[in-house]
């Protein structure tokens, strides 16, 4: 167990995350004091909980300090949505809120996909115990297309903002889905540590995310949406890549799935954290 000067809690939404649980669920329980699990698939009617083992594996990870906690409630009637999003996911961490210990100082919800150095840590308790005017931390994230080999960039950059992971622990705070910063402000933006969003990788999992996106957008964006995406799984994702012209920028602006986001891709030359097999 490393020894930390502040206990940290450690939540994340998770469906049919096997591979993704299998390295990052050991690094979490060395580090993290508390670590809370929701397994649960909104896209289902009725909702359902994971089918791949990753419920399994999170039931028998040896736990003898006791630090899992793992949420199946399939009934969100009656739960509040807070923060942003799709209104399952906000009462989703409405209800994982509720589990956090009154002792934990820093509750951290990173996605399944997205990991980070140990280093990090150390700095986000340097940044909450330095500043006691901070309470929420935010950082750049590298995000991966296909494969660990590529990330999503444009010509101005090859890290993204995203919502901040981070937040400074008071007993009895609730957290929305996606807007710690509104919550729980200042927000301090720390520009030396990466997250490695693994977020466009692994082909089903890439479809289902489609899908989701599809059928939570609003009625005006639904056609729009509907074409594009076909037409992104058919003409874009698939494509055969040069990897001699993807050292600098590849097709872009084409290559995100989002219609709205202007990236292309490049070949990662950076390393992953070291606890990534």
């Amino acid at each position: 167990m490393a020894v930390h000067r502040l206990k940290h809690c450690h939540f994340s939404i998770v469906y049919n995350e096997i591979q993704t649980l299998r390295v990052k669920l050991p690094f979490l329980y060395e580090h993290f004091s508390q670590i809370i699990f929701y397994d649960l698939n909104v896209l289902t009617s009725p909702f359902k909980g994971s089918d791949d083992g990753s419920r399994e594996f999170i039931q028998d990870f040896p736990d003898p300090e006791k630090k899992i906690v793992l949420i199946t409630e399939t009934n969100l009637n009656g739960i509040p949505p807070i923060g942003r999003g799709s209104i399952q996911k906000r009462q989703m961490f409405w209800l994982g809120s509720r589990f956090v210990a009154p002792i934990m100082d820093v509750f951290w919800c990173t996605d399944a996909d997205e990991f980070f150095n140990e280093s990090l840590i150390e700095k986000s308790e340097n940044v909450l115990i330095e500043n006691p005017e901070v309470n929420s931390i935010d950082l750049l994230h590298y995000v991966f297309w296909r494969s660990a080999k590529y990330i999503l960039c444009n010509e101005k950059t090859d890290r993204f903002p995203f919502f901040p992971r981070i937040a400074r622990h008071k007993s009895g705070q609730i957290y929305g889905h996606c807007d710690i910063e509104t919550q729980y402000p200042k927000t301090y933006h720390m520009e030396d540590e990466n997250m490695y969003h693994f977020s466009w990788i692994g082909d089903k999992k890439v479809r289902e995310k489609i899908t989701f996106y599809t059928q939570h957008c609003s009625a005006s964006q639904k056609e729009r949406l509907t074409n594009h995406y076909a037409k992104y799984l058919r003409d874009v994702w698939p494509m055969e890549i040069d990897d001699e012209k993807a050292k600098t920028i590849f097709n872009y602006p084409n290559m995100h799935p989002s219609p709205d986001k202007k990236n292309g891709i490049k070949i990662f030359q950076k390393d992953l954290p070291r606890w990534i097999k």
